[in-house]
């Protein structure tokens, strides 16, 4: 079985001989991660017009996939990412990321205003000024996350 390994460099050795030795092959294209919540914090990286960038977290607006590409915007663009959703769910610190609907994840230090609409959803306006949209199933998880 595949595994990526998500970890400082200086630990990854350590990990994947105790991986190897359990069976794994290291692959760091494998959808299966292997993540050490203690790494530091290192950028993701995006692609943006061919070419390969570091984004730095606090600089996530917001995070979405259409099928199986993902695409980050941040305060610098927009750029592409070869993680999936649900992997960057692992990764990202959960006191400041959230679901908000099945293809799209958001930052709370990106939320410029919130108001609820007659469908039962709730609309937000990032900081970029575009308008998300919390599904009624993610709505009360929502709420609890900010706190009001």
């Amino acid at each position: 079985m595949k595994i990526k390994i998500v970890c400082d460099s200086c630990d990854f050795e350590k990990y994947s001989s105790l991986l190897k030795s359990a069976g794994f092959e290291i692959d760091m294209n494998s959808s299966l991660v292997f993540m050490d919540r203690n790494a530091s914090n290192k950028p993701l990286f995006g692609l943006l017009n061919d070419e390969w960038y570091p984004i730095l977290w606090k600089d996530i607006i917001y995070i979405e996939s259409f099928g199986r590409e993902v695409f980050l915007h941040s305060i610098n663009g927009r750029y592409q990412l070869n993680e999936r959703l649900y992997e960057l769910l692992d990764i990202l610190d959960e006191k400041e990321y959230i679901r908000i609907n099945k293809s799209q994840i958001v930052s709370k230090s990106h939320i410029l205003k919130i108001k609820s609409s007659l469908d039962s959803r709730v609309i937000i306006t990032m900081s970029n000024f575009d308008t998300l949209y919390v599904n009624r199933s993610y709505k009360s998880a929502f709420i609890e996350f900010l706190e009001i």
